[in-house]
């Protein structure tokens, strides 16, 4: 709808050009349109999968792909690699996980480990931060904490471009 209405503004705008009153009213409406459009496409191009329903225990295989260092433990960004969930689970592109364990494993680490996984929260009272729309644009899928400290393992694969750019970046 957006394209289209931008595309009509547009031509208003070019068909009204001798009257400049209506011409900068349309090309308000052709900029609200576009901004509209853009919008939809950035929803559209961010969509990634979620966790669904439940609370699960995973043992999980994950890439890091950033790392908080907290007070205790860690906050971890995971690229997942696979999962033992013991039923049939599609996982996100990202999972956040909190670790209260002391071993806080380096960006770009592959690791292995057990966590309770949980679709992203809603907000907690009306008008309050939305963590699940920030979760959204930011491609997190499922939220949880580390059951066991997180362990390194041999890469399965080789790392990602940008992952190993990171790792580099947090090294420095």
């Amino acid at each position: 709808v957006g394209p289209m209405l931008a595309a009509s503004a547009a031509g208003l705008c070019l068909a009204a050009r001798a009257r400049p009153v209506v011409c900068a009213l349309c090309f308000a409406l052709f900029c609200t349109a576009l901004g509209f459009s853009n919008a939809t496409l950035r929803t559209h191009i961010v969509a990634a999968p979620a966790l669904d329903g439940r609370d699960r225990f995973v043992s999980l295989k994950a890439w890091v792909e950033k790392t908080e260092a907290r007070s205790t433990g860690a906050r971890l960004t995971l690229l997942p690699i696979s999962a033992d969930a013991g039923d049939h689970v599609t996982l996100p592109d990202r999972i956040r996980i909190t670790s209260r364990f002391k071993h806080v494993p380096q960006t770009g680490t592959a690791i292995s480990v057990k966590a309770l996984l949980r679709p992203v929260p809603e907000p907690t009272m009306p008008h309050g931060f939305d963590f699940a729309r920030k979760a959204y644009f930011d491609g997190i899928g499922a939220v949880g904490f580390a059951l066991s400290a997180p362990t390194s393992i041999p890469p399965p694969e080789t790392a990602s471009l940008v992952l190993r750019i990171k790792a580099r970046i947090d090294s420095v």
